[in-house]
């Protein structure tokens, strides 16, 4: 592949990440979202988006509120683990799920 395509992929790839992320301030600072589920599923669709349904970037979505929303590290695990289990309500994600989504498995509906 030729270097300027990897580089113009690359660049893309860091656009989209840099307006995901600032996003995310805009929605805390103006708009009232208070929690990840709030952020993720509801106002940047995110959870839609990702194979596991945004588990994988519910940390780094935390880390960036986190001083908006004066989260310490245990208010910031707490409002990742409460994210983790509203997307296993709603979307039925294992909550096994690895941050790189390889386990992103729905529940079987045979045991519920």
């Amino acid at each position: 592949m030729p270097m300027l395509v990897i580089f113009n992929q690359h660049l893309n790839w860091l656009a989209q990440k840099l307006l995901a992320e600032a996003a995310c301030i805009h929605l805390v600072e103006c708009e009232q979202a208070f929690t990840l589920s709030d952020l993720l599923m509801r106002r940047t669709h995110l959870a839609f988006e990702t194979r596991d349904a945004g588990a994988s970037v519910a940390p780094r979505v935390a880390e960036i509120v986190a001083p908006l929303l004066e989260w310490d590290a245990a208010a910031r695990q707490r409002a990742i683990d409460d994210y983790v289990r509203d997307a296993e309500r709603v979307f039925g994600v294992d909550r096994a799920t690895t941050p790189d989504g390889s386990s992103a498995a729905p529940r079987s509906s045979a045991g519920a």
